[in-house]
């Protein structure tokens, strides 16, 4: 790219290409790093560093994703590296913990206690919205 990076606009095509070319990168050998068992790995894909590779902020990405032309296109994107981390993480290749918070932070993945007490939450609130006033006071006196 010859423009400076806050200049630039995507367009569709272009921006699968430039992904196209991230996700080539990151599963070339040439590319591959030690993991913390010292197993060699291809490079991790994520969002944060596909725009870094695109010469974008995180929010740009997340902003196109609104719009008809590009959003089933980044939801591809995000759903490939989504797979990646997932997948990874799930034969030991990736550290667990992280790949849990990448996961949580930027694909709505969440804990089953997190679950739970929002639900158990709900319901105790949704049980006093339904009560009647006479039934509100006999519990605080």
């Amino acid at each position: 790219m010859a423009r400076p990076f806050w200049t630039y606009k995507y367009t569709p095509e272009e921006l699968m290409t430039e992904a196209k070319a991230y996700f080539d990168y990151c599963d070339n050998p040439d590319n591959a790093i030690k993991n913390q068992y010292n197993a060699v790995i291809r490079k991790p894909k994520s969002i944060a560093w596909l725009a870094s590779w695109l010469w974008v902020a995180k929010s740009y990405l997340s902003n196109k994703s609104k719009e008809p032309d590009y959003s089933e296109m980044i939801e591809y994107i995000r759903q490939e590296i989504e797979n990646d981390i997932a997948e990874w993480a799930m034969v030991w290749l990736y550290n667990s913990t992280i790949a849990v918070k990448n996961l949580s932070a930027n694909f709505d993945w969440k804990d089953k206690s997190e679950v739970d007490n929002n639900i158990k939450w709900e319901l105790k609130v949704n049980s006093v919205k339904q009560m009647s006033d006479e039934e509100l006071l006999n519990m605080v006196k």
